[in-house]
């Protein structure tokens, strides 16, 4: 049965290299990557020991070129490529393997850097050397995980992995060269926007392209290659507000092609947005502590989805630990397929197939996951009931098959749009605002247009953990105003949210008809996307919250500066 499973592999195997072949005149890499899976599933096995059923490997192959300024000044810049492998290996059977097993010396996949050159022979000795490795903590790892399920009270468990129906994918995009030179320029152009500021106390401007191709095969004849680009323009800045604290803002733009960015106009436009901002910061109001209404708009709609539903319509199996025995699922919304979980209007969907909404990109599309599986629409929220969640190759309670969503060894959405039945105009939804306001007997309210984002900020001095009684991480707020009945509007310095939980969500009081578009980073470093890059596209209308709950950000409030900016004595000449 191993012989004929290997031949129909080795088929599949054979004209996936063959169809990669035809598009890179130097095939060396892949046909290295193959002949050692083929001597791997037929000759590795340790005396008794099982031998793989199932392995994979990932290629990552990145250029990222880039340069930091401040206040119109270069002060860095690099270029670098690097190239590594991921190793797999599963010993066992899709019911019980080696996976999920958590211990000093366990397996969870074997990484290492690969020559840059396609030298077969030094390529072959990596691959063998990581795939030697990798079985033998598989071994080990199936061992023990084995030895703990025999000591626990049998439990219902879903399988260790799954079988998908095998997926052949080749990018047939075009890397766009780059005009470094462009980039370079613009860089300096944006940076030189904050200068002569004498109300900022930091600035950072970064322009950065990265190239990522990515390289799959597996035992279960899944193959792909994905190529792709993306071009950031990333600018913060930072002041120190009266009380000492230090606050600030960021402004980020992403195109696949640098040509795609917008003009160096508009760009300048959005900085000068930028340092208004972090001005007004600077002498905003200290609110000690708030309990009431408020809508999220703008920015904040988007990263407030992110944050807080788009973490739970994931979803990735329990682990068992040497030490503690068999780990408890720690997302809730597992136990609640069926179940209200968002306002009875509301709806959400993961589309990593949609490119654009209205004309925007939508930066977390991509074709494949890393899996080696087609990304594919799925409806999470229907009339505020949770229908599924997203899933890799590891199944879970209740869901065998995955959606298409590893994109960075686990499952995170690619395009989040949320679906509304009813809704109200902005000025209809500032009224509903004011009158939760009036019901409740409160002095105003607050309308949150922007919060934090920890993977684009390093400048600022902020604070936010989990919430009380064990709810969601919310990052702080950076702009938000408190909204008298009487339409005054006062600026109110960084908050964090003392607590977020889930229930919040299905008590969403009304939403906007106007719908935001965003491409949220959630973490830097290599993700799943279409570019390699971890960003998730949301679509959402603003979202009026009957009560959240916030407090002044904490931190250290170092005193001002003795002698004033430098420039200010420029300035006032």
């Amino acid at each position: 049965m191993k012989k004929f499973q290997l031949y129909v592999w080795l088929g599949i195997a054979f004209s996936a290299i063959v169809g990669f072949a035809q598009s890179n005149d130097n095939d060396v890499l892949l046909q290295a990557l193959q002949d050692e899976m083929e001597r791997s599933l037929t000759d590795l096995q340790l005396d008794e020991e099982p031998a793989p059923y199932f392995i994979s490997y990932t290629v990552i192959d990145r250029n990222t070129t880039s340069i930091r300024a401040s206040g119109g000044a270069k002060v860095a810049e690099s270029s670098s490529r690097v190239r590594y492998l991921d190793v797999s290996v599963r010993v066992g059977d899709r019911v019980l393997d080696n996976t999920k097993y958590f211990a000093y010396g366990g397996s969870f996949g074997a990484t290492n850097t690969l020559p840059l050159n396609d030298s077969y022979d030094e390529l072959r000795r990596v691959i063998w050397q990581l795939t030697d490795q990798e079985y033998k903590s598989a071994i080990s790892a199936l061992s023990g995980k084995s030895s703990m399920l025999e000591s626990q009270a049998e439990i219902v468990r879903p399988n260790d992995f799954n079988e998908e129906e095998a997926f052949i994918y080749e990018s047939d995009e075009v890397v766009p060269s780059l005009d470094y030179q462009e980039l370079h320029d613009l860089t300096l152009e944006l940076s030189d926007v904050f200068t002569g500021n004498a109300e900022l106390r930091e600035n950072v401007t970064m322009g950065r392209v990265v190239t990522t191709e990515r390289i799959y095969l597996d035992s279960d004849g899944n193959s792909h290659r994905v190529t792709a680009n993306l071009c950031s323009i990333q600018s913060e800045a930072s002041a120190q507000a009266s009380d000492g604290r230090a606050v600030s803002d960021f402004s980020s733009t992403y195109a696949y092609d640098c040509a795609d960015l917008p003009a160096k106009e508009i760009l300048e436009q959005d900085h000068q947005v930028l340092i208004a901002r972090v001005v007004e910061l600077k002498d905003a109001e200290t609110l000690d502590a708030y309990t009431g209404p408020a809508i999220f708009a703008d920015q904040a709609s988007a990263e407030l989805i992110v944050q807080t539903i788009g973490r739970r319509v994931t979803a990735f199996p329990p682990g068992v630990n040497a030490y503690r025995g068999i780990q408890r699922q720690n997302n809730p919304f597992v136990e609640r397929i069926g179940n209200r979980v968002f306002a009875r209007f509301l709806g959400l969907i993961n589309d990593p197939t949609l490119q654009e909404y209205e004309g925007v990109p939508l930066l977390g599309s991509y074709h494949v996951d890393i899996e080696g599986v087609p990304s594919r629409r799925t409806d999470l929220v229907i009339d505020g009931k949770l229908q599924t969640l997203l899933t890799t190759r590891n199944p879970i309670k209740g869901i065998d098959k995955s959606s298409g969503s590893n994109r960075r060894g686990q499952p995170m959405p690619g395009n989040l749009i949320v679906e509304t039945s009813e809704s109200m105009s902005q000025d209809e939804l500032h009224d509903e605002l004011l009158q939760l306001v009036d019901d409740e007997g409160y002095d105003y309210g607050l309308v949150i247009h922007r919060l934090a984002n920890y993977s684009e900020m390093s400048l600022g001095n902020f604070f936010g953990g989990p919430g009380q009684g064990g709810g969601l991480m919310v990052t702080p707020t950076l702009q938000a105003y408190k909204v008298y009945p009487d339409g005054t509007e006062i600026a109110v310095l960084p908050m964090s949210f003392s607590s977020f939980v889930d229930k919040q969500l299905k008590d969403i009081v009304a939403v906007s008809a106007d719908m935001h578009t965003y491409n949220i980073s959630v973490g830097r470093g290599i993700g799943g996307g279409k570019s390699g890059i971890p960003l998730i596209g949301v679509v959402t209308p603003s979202l009026l919250l009957e009560e959240i709950s916030l407090a002044d950000t904490a931190g250290d409030k170092p005193k001002v500066p003795i002698v004033s900016h430098p420039l200010t004595e420029s300035v006032s000449q």
